[in-house]
């Protein structure tokens, strides 16, 4: 197991508090999934999420450790199950907000699980396109996220786009470059590369993950579909 704890000096946080309690209940109302973070339990003291244990720790390390020595194999493994995740949060009318290597732990075997829910919301149907928040990571924002502050299902298609290229790789996006210069090439066009690992069939649906109109990109489902024949 693991434990998830609010710090003592966060607890006079209103954000850090709702932050917490929203992540709780989110986890609380999922159906179990392979690819998702198991919840086990809810502690009032000390206030704290007790979930199973991720064996494999964070993606993110994994890869500035793994990412030389890990098989093409693996890294599609990684990126299906990751899609697998998303795709069940999409059914079940969540949307996660703060898709990142930093958010997906491994399993045994390396198995990925979505994790990290403080920032998710309750998808709302169309609704959701009109609701707008000014919290996020800028470097996996989709452009109606940056200019609008709108959220979506296709905002976390665009941010798992963005997971992919981490995937490949190996490191975060747009290195180097400071938050506003990687939200002025966003807004201006540009997109991040195919990495030279990347099959060319992933590489094809990042870019479709990247397009600018929201409604045009592919859903989780479809990113799930699409990878079968080349895993």
């Amino acid at each position: 197991m693991a434990v998830k704890e609010v710090k003592p000096e966060a607890l006079s946080d209103v954000s850090q508090i709702q932050s917490f309690e929203r992540e709780a209940v989110q986890m609380s109302k999922l159906r179990p999934h392979d690819h998702v973070i198991t919840l086990y339990g809810v502690c009032q003291d000390p206030l704290s999420i007790v979930t199973e244990f991720a064996t494999g720790g964070g993606l993110d390390e994994w890869l500035k450790k793994h990412h030389a020595d890990a098989s093409d194999k693996q890294l599609m493994t990684i990126t299906l199950g990751a899609a697998r995740g998303v795709a069940h949060l999409h059914a079940e009318g969540i949307v996660h907000r703060d898709l990142a290597a930093r958010n997906i732990l491994l399993g045994d075997n390396d198995k990925p699980k979505v994790s990290d829910f403080g920032m998710s919301r309750v998808d709302e149907g169309e609704d959701a396109n009109e609701t707008r928040t000014r919290v996020g990571p800028l470097k996996w924002m989709g452009p109606e996220q940056m200019l609008h502050q709108q959220y979506s299902k296709m905002s976390d298609v665009f941010a798992f786009g963005v997971l992919m290229y981490e995937i490949f790789a190996g490191k975060e996006p747009w290195e180097g470059l400071a938050n506003t210069a990687a939200c002025h090439k966003v807004l201006s066009g540009e997109r991040l590369p195919a990495p030279s690992r990347m099959p060319p069939a992933v590489a094809e649906l990042m870019s479709l993950c990247f397009l600018a109109e929201p409604e045009k990109r592919p859903t989780m489902d479809d990113c799930c579909r699409d990878r079968k024949s080349v895993v």
